[in-house]
């Protein structure tokens, strides 16, 4: 897939990361597992302290497992 290049706004995407994982009634350890993501990967996305490469590349399989648009994801409310 494409690579997004994020973030402006790392601690709008960790909120709205674990608010999307929250909502979708995931755990951490679950949505990890369902994305294919490393749990401590997914945990440091979700609390800003970098969304690496691997979440990066990701984007698409998070936002398809939430059931949320990439784009909200990445960029917020009223994102195109």
């Amino acid at each position: 897939g494409t690579m997004i290049h994020v973030m402006k706004d790392m601690h709008g995407f960790a909120k709205r990361l674990r608010e999307a994982r929250e909502r979708a009634g995931f755990t951490l350890t679950e949505a990890a597992y369902k994305i294919g993501l490393d749990l401590a990967q997914l945990d440091e996305a979700e609390q800003a302290r970098g969304a690496g490469i691997a979440v990066n590349r990701k984007i698409s399989d998070i936002a398809d497992a939430y059931m949320v648009s990439p784009s909200w994801l990445v960029n917020g409310p009223g994102a195109p």
